[in-house]
């Protein structure tokens, strides 16, 4: 009768301990205890569309559970929380990067609660340890991935105007990482597992993916031409060659070196997609595109 009670306390306390702790170690007081609870409760109705959402569309996208788990439900969660936290900022309710890393992490812990009971309920019988793990793992990790997400984003947007121009390397970076990267979870890695046959979902994906690499390259190129591409690559190549004399990174490693290169190709396309708005704002002049008469 109470066995469920032990798991449920290792589950849920730590992260809204750590919640907790966050609220009272902010001296200025300038989030109300009010706040943070709707956020939570915010945080925790999100956990709940999310689990109606995957529902839905696991079963018209007609995919196996492990390949929707790992392709397409973190994309829902984490699109459906940043959500909140889009919210939050347009009402300006967090000002501050404090404000931002309390209520980032309220949203996690209520997505973190609803998960965890879910897991309760489905299995009753996991062990201390999967408890252990799921309360300070991956509970404090939704709080903590998305405060970081809410501070970044107050971070860039109290630099950078205009706003949509704070979040484009970060699509950039995300665009060549969702195209190939090593952990074996990408369009590349997807398509190539049934290839050649191509089911409809992945040719709509790949040519959502072919137009946005389509728009980074053009723009880039429109923006600092193919000089600046290659005095970019070339910045970029000699910083890495400082980090390897330097014995911080190891050329034999082809995982790191697959990380390095693919980092670097997003921050080109994200530069470049920012420059004409970062030149207007130092020298005063805008970039135009020259029409032939």
């Amino acid at each position: 009768m109470t066995g469920w009670i032990v798991p449920a306390l290792v589950g849920l306390l730590p992260v809204l301990g750590f919640l907790a702790v966050l609220l009272a170690i902010e001296s200025y007081k300038l989030v109300r205890l009010s706040t943070v609870i709707a956020v939570v409760v915010a945080g925790a109705v999100v956990a709940g569309a999310c689990y109606l959402a995957n529902a839905w569309l696991i079963g018209r996208l007609e995919l196996d559970l492990a390949t929707y788990s790992r392709f397409v439900a973190p994309i829902v969660e984490e699109f459906l929380k940043a959500a909140v936290v889009g919210v939050l900022v347009h009402t300006a309710r967090v000002g501050f990067l404090v404000d931002g890393a309390i209520l980032g992490f309220a949203v996690g812990a209520g997505f973190a609660v609803v998960e965890n009971l879910y897991y309760q309920q489905i299995v009753p019988d996991a062990g201390l340890g999967t408890w252990i793990v799921r309360g300070f793992g991956t509970a404090i990790m939704h709080g903590g991935a998305t405060a970081i997400y809410t501070m970044a984003t107050l971070a860039l947007l109290e630099r950078v105007r205009p706003r949509l121009l704070a979040f484009v390397p970060g699509f950039a970076v995300a665009l060549v990482l969702l195209t190939f990267n090593p952990t074996g979870h990408s369009y590349y890695h997807w398509l190539a597992d049934g290839f050649p046959s191509v089911q409809p979902l992945e040719a709509i994906a790949g040519l959502v993916l072919l137009i946005a690499w389509i728009f980074f390259v053009r723009s880039t190129l429109a923006a600092i031409g193919a000089l600046g591409i290659v005095l970019m690559i070339a910045l970029f190549a000699a910083i890495v060659w400082w980090m390897v004399s330097q014995g911080w990174l190891d050329v034999r490693n082809r995982s790191t070196m697959a990380w390095v290169v693919l980092l670097i190709l997003g921050l080109v396309l994200g530069v470049g997609m920012s420059w004409s708005h970062v030149r207007r704002r130092i020298s005063g002049q805008a970039s135009v595109d020259r029409v032939d008469d």
